[in-house]
Parts: C-alpha cells; structure tokens; sequence
C-alpha cells in the first residue's frame, strides 16, 4: 500500500506494522488479550499520528484482539464485536498453537480517513488450519480480481457470492449496522476537515457520523464502488 504514498495507506501501514512487533515483543511470554490491546494502542500512537480510540465503538477504543486454539476456537470464530463478550478479556494466548484475531479502526489524524486493519495470525502448524488459511487467501484474491472500473457495489456483491458459493466456504457473523446484515464490505468515509484542527480524540459524534455515512457491499445498497476515495472487501470466512 506504501507506493500510494497516502496518508490511509500509511496509517494502515503503521498499524500493521506495530501488530507484528507486539507479537515479536510478547513472544513467548505469557500475554492476555487485554494486554496485547493495549500495548498494540500505545505502539500505534507513538509510531503515527492518528486519533486516540478508533471509530468503531463498541468494544472499547474501537479495537479488538481475540486468542483462540486448534482446540477451542470460540473466541474467534464471533458473531459480532459489538457484542461484549467478543470485546478483549484475560484470555492467555497459547504460543504453540494459537490463533490471533485483532481488529483496529484508527482515523488518520492528518487525512482523517479511516484506515482500518485486520488480521488473523496462526502460530502453529497444523495441516487443515493451514490450508482453510490458504483456501481464504485463494477466495478472496479470486473477489478482488473481479474489480473493475465502473462497477456496482451489487454488482460486485453478485460476482462474490457466486465465487462463495463455488468454494467450501462461507461468511461468520453478520454486521448490526448493515440492514442487509451480510456484506463483503464497506465505504472508508471521510471525518469533516472542521474536526481535524488539532483534535485528538474523536468524539461521539465524530463516531456516530463516520459509522452511518458508511455504504456497504451488499445485496440491496447499488452505488458505485468508484464514486468513494476508499472501500474494504472484508469478508470473515469460514470452512463449511
């Protein structure tokens, strides 16, 4: 995303980035899901100029970082993290064969766009997650690459259904801001340029104004995927 040389890309960047170092600083060591959140917060803050808290709220600070294991993976596998128990508990993560969900919803400061980041993170080797891993990364590169100037967002919502429904997969949970309730995705919208004049936090109303402004990939919303600067193909997929 660097070569964009966007302030989104570089916030987005600047998350990721600071995700991968806060498990290479717990490696090993005996981390809950509480304090990876916070540490990961404070690491991001220190490395870019973004908003303190992000946009999507609840959980708390609009992010979330979730453990799991090849043996109980209810953790990650939630519907929503609006609902408080998928927000971060003392949850211990297992180093050996552990999974890592974690979600951040920065703003960057500068452009005030949001930038969100996700990621999921196996720590061990075993064959059948490995390659639910693989068929994923398979379906959703398959998604993008049906990407094309002037296309719908039902359009595109078709075309990924079509690509879902061909592979031994499907979408978790469901969004309880998105009428549809299922989607692939969503417009990153834009906070108003009078609330970045030296601004740190974002506030309730900030929050409720880049959640609503929000269109979705869906079945039923048909707006143009190039008529906003920013959209995400986001689909949290699980093995049939």
């Amino acid at each position: 995303m660097r070569e964009n040389d966007s302030p989104l890309s570089e916030c987005r960047m600047a998350v990721g980035e600071e995700f991968y170092k806060v498990i290479n600083f717990y490696r090993g060591s005996l981390v809950t899901e509480m304090m990876f959140r916070d540490s990961w917060l404070e690491c991001i803050y220190n490395a870019y100029p973004c908003f303190r808290g992000g946009w999507y709220r609840p959980p708390e600070y609009g992010c979330a970082v979730l453990f799991g294991n090849v043996r109980d993976s209810r953790r990650v596998n939630f519907e929503s993290l609006r609902n408080p128990d998928s927000w971060p508990s003392s949850e211990i993560l297992d180093w050996h064969d552990g999974y890592i969900y974690a979600y951040c919803s920065q703003v960057d400061r500068a452009s005030g766009e949001m930038a969100d980041f996700s990621a999921f993170h196996y720590l061990g080797s075993n064959p059948e997650v490995l390659d639910h891993i693989n068929q994923c990364r398979e379906v959703h590169s398959r998604m993008l690459s049906k990407l094309k100037p002037g296309i719908t967002s039902v359009e595109f919502h078709a075309m990924c259904c079509t690509i879902l429904d061909s592979s031994d997969l499907y979408i978790a949970g469901h969004s309880e801001t998105d009428p549809a309730r299922i989607n692939f995705g969503h417009s990153l919208t834009l906070l108003s340029e009078a609330r970045m004049n030296g601004a740190i936090t974002l506030s309730d109303g900030d929050i409720a104004n880049l959640s609503k402004s929000r269109r979705f990939i869906n079945s039923t919303d048909n707006w143009p995927l190039h008529s906003t600067r920013c959209f995400s193909v986001e689909p949290r997929l699980r093995s049939c």
